[in-house]
């Protein structure tokens, strides 16, 4: 039952009354199951104890006083709940974020969304879990997954894919889905994967959910904020992506971890693993948090796993980032910062055509890597080979002594038996003849057929490395890529103790040829 009562001890209540008086706001305890509709104003500037056992649906928009979770909190996907004091979860307790406009398109458009939690001041305990694991959109019987990165739908007794959102899903005999949605502001669902669609008794793994956590004053975290996506229950069947948590804090301390990882297989399952989701944690103060290393968005594991998200950490105004895991900065677009930090672990990737620009500083730390991919790297446009790499702009840029910016194996790809793409593009070769090497600041080696040649400027190396040839009788695998296109524009001072490299990739068969080396073009201070 549902216990009110009006005027209990202050005793049990609070600290900011005299011990022994009343207070007049008074508690409600739940112990049983419960939903808090729209317009019921019968808990608003409550203290509310959600005890073991006890379960409150929150519909629409409420006020609480505090708020204790024991028990199990669900947020609906319209669901807005301020609490002016304090959310506490304690090691048995759970908060759920449900989502809304889940299973379908509305008036042409995905719109689906979680709830909204805000508070003055948050802990949740080793072992309690904010969650919005597996309420993304939903998977359906024998199509596609739900959602801008659905999984696609597999024939008969073949693979469907796995969805995507911060990362792409997996490809199986179906593909996975691709990327969508904002790094700086995660909002969305996670997508579903895919089904078979002949005989499976099975829809695809739901996508993670979406959280927004608002704390004004300070959150300590020991427990678990996660919005994993569903994992596939069926052999055929695609895992879900991992949703989005976008999270404000005064201040944040504690070991615990925020986590949007992608659906995994099921212990029989080989359906497309799930992509990672995407995180965004803005923070006044994170000094005292030590979570931040081994909260991740990673792709589901699979044979193929789902490609990882983003995760990002942010000061409040959102003008430094610190990445401690995977971000990756959309293509053909300009992001810009103050300062940037990639810790130890860091994987990040910009996109090609993309500009990453640092008011300040870029620093590589330790074994950080920065990625810098290509665009129109596989095929002509209107004729002529326009591919592009990346641009870095940044007063100050140091690289520690293991630590990389690197386009190794970004520029013109490698064909499957045939002339490697680029205008140095190494000849292909007959069976079980030897193909040519791609050109560019150099010629391409010659083998049983020509390498290719040169071409481009040496004061403004902009161009994309060219790829080797194949072999175009029995060859299983593309020629060698070129090496990508890394620009820098650095005001101020590089600290180079590491490695910046654009490196054709080799051949991985016997009678293909390798790609050429890229361009680096750096203007420093």
């Amino acid at each position: 039952m549902t216990r009110h009562f009006p005027s209990v001890f202050c005793v049990l209540l609070c600290s900011s009354c005299l011990i022994g008086s009343r207070c007049p706001a008074g508690t409600l305890i739940i112990d049983t199951p419960i939903t808090l509709g729209p317009g019921d104003a019968s808990m608003e500037n409550q203290q509310v104890d959600v005890v073991e056992g006890g379960q409150l649906k929150i519909e629409g928009v409420h006020t609480f006083q505090q708020l204790l979770v024991e028990g199990t909190v669900e947020i609906d996907g319209d669901a807005e709940l301020a609490v002016i004091g304090q959310v506490r979860v304690t090691d048995l307790g759970v908060i759920r974020f449900l989502s809304v406009a889940d299973d379908g398109l509305v008036e042409g458009v995905w719109a689906g969304h979680g709830g909204t939690l805000s508070a003055g001041s948050m802990e949740v305990a080793f072992g309690g879990h904010v969650s919005a694991d597996g309420t993304g959109y939903k998977g359906v019987f024998r199509g596609a997954g739900l959602g801008p990165g659905g999984g696609a739908a597999s024939a008969r007794d073949q693979y469907a894919g796995g969805g995507g959102y911060g990362g792409a899903g997996a490809d199986r005999s179906a593909p996975g889905g691709l990327p969508y949605g904002s790094y700086r502001f995660p909002v969305d669902l996670g997508s579903a994967g895919g089904a078979e669609t002949a005989t499976s008794t099975f829809p695809g793994a739901s996508g993670g959910g979406a959280i927004r956590l608002i704390v004004s004053g300070s959150m300590v975290l020991e427990g678990t904020v996660s919005a994993d996506g569903g994992r596939s229950d069926h052999y055929y069947i695609g895992s879900g992506s991992g949703g989005s948590i976008w999270a404000t804090v005064g201040s944040l301390s504690g070991a615990g971890v925020f986590r949007a990882n992608g659906g995994t297989k099921s212990f029989n399952g080989t359906g497309g693993a799930g992509g990672g989701g995407r995180i965004a944690v803005y923070c006044g103060d994170d000094s005292a948090y030590t979570g931040a290393t081994a909260s991740v968005c990673l792709g589901g594991v699979e044979e193929i796993p789902g490609a990882p998200g983003t995760i990002g950490f942010f000061n409040l105004d959102g003008t430094r980032l610190d990445v401690f895991q995977t971000m990756t900065f959309d293509a053909v677009s300009e992001h810009v910062f103050g300062d940037v930090v990639l810790s130890a672990d860091a994987r990040v990737v910009l996109g090609g055509g993309a500009t990453l620009v640092t008011t300040g500083s870029l620093a590589l730390r330790d074994t950080a890597r920065l990625t810098i991919d290509s665009i129109d790297n596989d095929q002509l446009v209107d004729g002529v080979w326009v591919g592009r790499g990346g641009t870095i702009e940044a007063v100050n840029l140091s690289i520690a002594e293991q630590a990389v910016i690197t386009a190794d194996g970004m520029g013109y790809k490698g064909r499957f038996r045939g002339v490697g793409m680029g205008p140095g593009g190494g000849a292909a070769s007959l069976l079980y003849l030897k193909a040519g090497g791609g050109g560019y600041g150099g010629a391409g080696g010659d083998a049983d057929v020509s390498g290719g040649g040169i071409y481009g400027s040496y004061r403004e190396p902009l161009e994309l490395g060219s790829a080797g040839g194949a072999e175009t009788g029995s060859s299983l695998k593309p020629g060698g890529s070129g090496g990508g296109a890394v620009r820098l524009l650095v005001t101020g001072t590089l600290a180079l103790a590491g490695r910046i490299s654009a490196d054709g990739s080799n051949s991985d068969q016997y009678y293909n040829g390798s790609g050429s080396g890229g361009s680096i073009w750096a203007t420093v201070g």
